[in-house]
């Protein structure tokens, strides 16, 4: 589970993480058998719940508040 303090299912954690490894929606489908449009939707409701318009602006914000738990004394 991401450490993110944002709330995600499962399914939106694996397609958080294999985008942040590099994969791309495609290949995010493949690993996870599933559909593009399923992987797709997946992001609408990341985005919506990170608050972010962007792909760039969600794995930002959860880097940041990931880095803001992780240094907290």
């Amino acid at each position: 589970m991401l450490q993110s303090g944002f709330r995600f299912s499962r399914q939106e954690e694996k397609v958080l993480a294999l985008s942040m490894s590099g994969l791309s929606d495609k290949e995010i489908a493949q690993r996870m058998e599933i559909g593009l449009g399923t992987v797709r939707t997946f992001w609408k409701r990341i985005r919506s719940k990170a608050g972010g318009s962007t792909r760039a602006e969600v794995i930002g914000a959860i880097t940041r508040v990931a880095a803001d738990q992780e240094f907290e004394v």
